[in-house]
C-alpha cells in the first residue's frame, strides 16, 4: 500500500525549505525535489485557515509524475502531506474545500492510480478523471472515478455552504457521471455536474455544438449554483443562447446556473484573435469578475470594448452584474506576453496573480522585469484601478504565479513554480531541483485614510499640512514611496524621495507608505489644505 512508504518518498522528493517572514510577505515556502514540480491547485480552509496546495512532482516511486497534497498552517509550517499516483504522468487540475472543511482534489491519471491504498482503474479509455476527498487531518475519505471514451478534463471544482460539490470541464465523445451519460455535440463540449457530500452525482448538464466548447474556470455561489466560463472556437449552443466565434478563433463565454442546473444567462466576449479565460470570482452581491488574456480587440457588448497593446497577449478584467450585464472591462500589459492566471474577490475589489515578460506600467505603478518571466500579484479597487502590486522573479529562470486564494483576514496566498532562486520582497528562496513549487502568504497594505495611520518616527513630511510642494525624508534609504487618497486609490508612486508637487491635489487626508532598502515598511499621514 503506497501510503505506507509515503514518508521517505516525501522527504526525498519533496523537501520543504524554511520560510521567511519579511515585510508584506508573511512567509514563503518551497516544495520540490530533484526534478520539475508544479502546483495545480490552492485553497485556504477551516477554522485555522490552513493553506492546502496540490500539484505533481517528478520521479514518483511508481513512475512519471505523481500527485501531492500538502497542508501548511497559518505560519507556513507543514502539518501533513499526502501523495499517490500511477505508472504514468498524473495531473492535478483543481482544488477546493467543502462545507465541512475537507479538501477536494481533482485531476486525471493513466491506466490506474493508487491513493492511500485505494486503487482506481481507468475504464472506457486509458485515461480517467479522479476526485479525492481528504479530511483536514490528511486522511483520504473517498476517491471517485469518472470515465469517458476520449479526451476529458475537470477544469474547476467548488462547493456551496449546503455541502454540494460542483465540477466542470470538457469532454469528447461520451462522459459517464454515475447515472448521467453525456454525449458531446461538438468536437468537445463543456460539462457541469453537482455531487452530494459523498461524491454521488445529483445532476449533470453539457453544452456545445461545433468545434470546441470548454470550461476553464468556475466560481460557486455560496447559496448554491455557479458561474462558469471558458472558450469556444466555432458555434456553441448554451441553453437558448447560440454564439458564433469571430473568425473561428477562440472567443470567451460566461454562463450562470442555479443550484438545480438551470441556465440563468450566458454571455460572449471576443474579437478576431484567440482569447482565453483563466479565472472567475464573485463578490457578496453576486457581481462577476473574470480574468484571462487576449490578443487584439475584445468586445463584450453594451458598447464595452478593450484591446491589447500589440500582437502579444495582454491580460484583462471583465466585470458583470448579477444578471450578466457587462459593467466594465480593462486590458493591461507590456510589450511582450503577459498573462493573468487567477482572480479572487478582495475587500471592495479583486486581486490577480499571473506572470509577465517585460516591464509593465499600470496606473503609474511600474512592474519591473529582469529579463526572465516574472510573477505578479495585483490588487484593484471595485472601479478596476490598481491599488498595489508585488512581483516575484528569478535571475536563473521563469517564475509562474498560477493560483491565488484569500484567507478570512484578507491576506492573499499565491502558488506557482520557479527555477533557481525566487526573489520576493528582499528575500530569496532556492529551488531544490530543476523547478520547485512555491507557496507564499502576502499581506496587502491597508490604503484607505478611513483607517487610522500610525505615523512612523522614521518617515517625515515637510511641510505638513501642505498646500503645494512637500518633501518626504527618512534616515533609511527609501526604495519606494506610494501615496493614497481618501478612497484608497494610488495617486503617486516613485522609487525614491524628493520634492513632490501637490498643487492640483484636492484638500484632505492622504496616506503615505514607504518601503526601505532593508525591508522595512514605514507609513505616515499627509494633510493637504487649500
Amino acid at each position: 500500500m503506497r501510503h505506507s512508504i509515503f514518508t521517505p518518498i516525501l522527504s526525498g522528493f519533496l523537501a520543504l525549505l524554511p520560510f521567511v517572514v519579511l515585510g508584506q510577505w508573511q512567509w514563503m515556502q518551497s516544495i520540490g525535489g530533484s526534478g520539475i514540480d508544479n502546483s495545480g491547485g490552492l485553497v485556504v480552509a477551516g477554522e485555522n485557515q490552513n493553506v492546502y496546495v496540490a500539484g505533481v512532482f517528478a520521479g514518483g516511486a511508481w513512475g512519471g509524475n505523481d500527485i501531492f497534497l500538502t497542508s501548511l498552517d497559518n505560519n507556513g509550517a507543514t502539518t501533513w502531506s499526502f501523495n499517490g499516483g500511477g505508472p504514468l504522468d498524473d495531473e492535478v487540475t483543481a482544488v477546493t474545500s467543502d462545507a465541512s472543511g475537507n479538501i477536494l482534489v481533482a485531476g486525471a491519471y493513466w491506466l490506474n492510480a493508487s491513493f492511500a491504498g485505494v486503487t482506481l482503474e481507468a475504464e472506457q479509455s486509458s485515461r480517467s478523471l479522479f476526485i479525492l476527498n481528504v479530511s483536514p487531518e490528511g486522511t483520504l475519505q473517498w476517491a471517485k472515478n469518472l470515465h469517458g471514451t476520449a479526451i476529458k478534463k475537470i477544469g474547476a471544482i467548488g462547493a456551496d455552504t449546503a455541502g454540494n460539490i460542483y465540477i466542470s470541464g470538457y469532454f469528447q465523445g461520451q462522459l459517464s457521471l454515475d447515472e448521467w451519460v453525456l454525449e458531446a455535440n461538438g468536437a468537445t463540449d463543456f460539462f457541469i455536474a453537482r455531487l452530494n457530500e459523498d461524491g454521488i452525482v445529483t445532476w449533470a448538464v453539457h453544452a456545445g455544438q461545433t468545434g470546441d466548447t470548454r470550461i476553464t474556470a468556475m466560481a460557486v455561489k455560496p447559496g448554491g449554483g455557479l458561474v462558469a466560463g471558458g472558450y469556444f472556437n466555432a458555434i456553441t449552443q448554451i441553453g437558448d443562447y447560440q454564439f458564433t466565434a469571430n473568425t473561428y478563433d477562440r472567443d470567451v463565454f460566461i454562463a450562470s446556473y442555479d443550484a438545480d442546473g438551470a441556465l440563468l444567462w450566458a454571455r460572449k466576449a471576443g474579437g478576431v484573435h484567440n482569447d482565453e479565460l483563466t479565472g472567475i470570482a464573485l463578490d457578496d452581491e453576486g457581481t462577476v469578475y473574470a480574468t484571462g488574456y487576449l490578443v487584439g480587440v475584445m468586445n463584450l457588448g453594451e458598447g464595452i470594448t478593450i484591446q491589447s497593446a500589440n500582437g502579444n497577449p495582454d491580460f484583462y478584467i471583465l466585470k458583470y452584474n448579477y444578471d450578466g450585464l457587462p459593467l466594465q472591462a480593462r486590458a493591461m500589459g507590456g510589450a511582450l506576453r503577459d498573462q493573468s492566471m487567477a482572480i479572487v474577490h478582495n475587500e471592495d475589489g479583486v486581486a490577480l496573480a499571473g506572470f509577465f515578460l517585460d516591464d509593465m506600467n499600470i496606473d503609474g505603478q511600474m512592474l519591473e522585469n529582469n529579463g526572465q518571466t516574472a510573477g505578479f500579484i495585483l490588487r484593484f479597487d471595485e472601479s478596476l484601478a490598481l491599488l498595489q502590486s508585488e512581483t516575484m522573479h528569478s535571475d536563473e529562470g521563469p517564475v509562474y504565479a498560477m493560483q491565488l486564494a484569500i484567507d478570512h483576514t484578507g491576506k492573499l496566498v499565491v502558488a506557482g513554480s520557479f527555477e533557481g532562486t525566487l526573489q520576493y520582497g528582499n528575500a530569496g528562496l532556492t529551488a531544490a531541483g530543476s523547478a520547485d513549487v512555491f507557496v507564499g502568504k502576502w499581506s496587502p497594505l491597508s490604503t484607505s485614510t478611513d483607517t487610522p495611520t500610525s505615523a512612523s518616527p522614521y518617515l517625515s513630511v515637510f511641510p505638513n499640512p501642505a498646500r503645494g510642494q512637500f518633501e518626504i525624508t527618512s534616515p533609511f534609504t527609501l526604495q519606494n514611496i506610494r501615496i493614497f487618497d481618501q478612497q484608497g486609490k494610488l495617486i503617486y508612486n516613485a522609487a525614491k524621495s524628493g520634492l513632490i508637487a501637490a498643487d492640483n491635489w484636492p484638500a484632505g487626508a492622504y496616506r503615505i507608505i514607504a518601503h526601505t532598502s532593508d525591508g522595512r515598511i514605514l507609513e505616515t499621514g499627509l494633510l493637504i489644505q487649500r
